[in-house]
């Protein structure tokens, strides 16, 4: 790979649901044969869980403007959880898809 394409992992937290989702989306796609399955931390099944719970979560914050400090707290560990998962199969697909960069656009990474 490039070492001079950057890959760009949103720090804004419903950004990095929206890539988590097309992550998702695409890893469920490739059934047993995405890439995904090397993950030793999380399942296809655990990953889909996890982001439909962090989107369930942020959707009732967004509609209950007065949420508990414990709400707030699960919802941040979610966010730091999923952005490992993301981390995590941005360098496993970054190493399988050397020498096709555009793969991981496929995958929902913005390429820069």
């Amino acid at each position: 790979m490039d070492e001079n394409v950057k890959t760009i992992i949103p720090e804004n937290y419903l950004e990095l649901i929206e890539l988590a989702e097309k992550i998702y989306a695409r890893h469920a796609l490739s059934g047993e044969n995405s890439p995904l399955l090397c993950l030793k931390e999380i399942t296809r099944e655990e990953f889909g869980y996890e982001v439909s719970r962090l989107h369930s979560l942020c959707d009732y914050m967004e509609n209950n403007y007065y949420c508990s400090m414990e709400c707030v707290k699960k919802r941040d560990n979610l966010i730091s959880k999923l952005k490992q998962i993301v981390e995590e199969s941005y360098v496993l697909l970054s190493e399988t898809y050397k020498n096709n960069i555009e793969e991981l656009e496929i995958w929902g990474f913005e390429i820069d």
